[in-house]
């Protein structure tokens, strides 16, 4: 660091020279970053707890929230490739939609249990789990899509703004795009291949959640 660099140069100078160092900016930063990090930490787990509360599955759950970090990280892939900075306000942007990212594939999961309920008390093989699973994905996909762009649609303006506005809000809204889109492909594509490995037989739920029966 340049602290540490300027203490190694002060050894080599006469030793009546003194320093002081008056602010170190990189105090704040650190501790911004970090209280970034927790809330996007705190997000992801306040959306695991209301899953499984509703769901009551941890496999589930599980399933449904591999979309939080594997989202974040296709956007942090994207933001290096763009030549976005890693910010407060990227970070921001990154933490406003960690609780959106699990919209997709609890839609994704609700409809393929659906369907496995439908076909209750079958003999399913292989095959017959993939084509319905397939078809499941199939009758939500477009609603998933409409609901992922409508929520970008307030997001995109901000990344075409004049100099001023797009210094504050830019980098938030493009990580929010990045992010929040990702989650719709993660949702479409990787849950379900992860859900279908984990039916055995058709089984749709492990236990029943915790608030099924109330709401009924």
């Amino acid at each position: 660091t340049v602290l540490a660099i300027f203490d190694e140069t002060l050894k080599e100078l006469p030793p009546d020279i003194e320093s002081n160092v008056l602010v170190d900016p990189s105090e704040f930063i650190r501790s911004a970053l970090n209280n970034v990090t927790h809330a996007v930490a705190l997000a992801a787990g306040l959306a695991v707890i209301i899953l499984f509360l509703f769901i009551g599955s941890l496999r589930n759950v599980a399933t449904a929230a591999i979309e939080i970090p594997l989202s974040l990280v296709l956007a942090f892939i994207m933001m290096r490739l763009t030549g976005m900075n890693l910010n407060l306000i990227s970070l921001g942007g990154l933490a406003l939609s960690a609780g959106m990212n699990v919209d997709a594939s609890v839609v994704v999961m609700e409809n393929i249990f659906r369907h496995f309920e439908m076909r209750k008390g079958e003999v399913l093989n292989f095959e017959d789990r993939v084509k319905i699973v397939t078809g499941a994905v199939r009758e939500v996909q477009f609603a998933v899509i409409a609901s992922t762009i409508a929520s970008l649609v307030v997001f995109v303006p901000l990344a075409f703004t004049s100099d001023l506005i797009y210094a504050i809000l830019g980098d938030l809204a493009k990580a929010v795009v990045f992010s929040h889109g990702f989650s719709a492909i993660v949702a479409l594509v990787l849950v379900p291949t992860i859900r279908l490995q984990l039916m055995k037989n058709g089984a749709v739920h492990d236990k029943p959640s915790f608030l099924e029966g109330t709401l009924q």
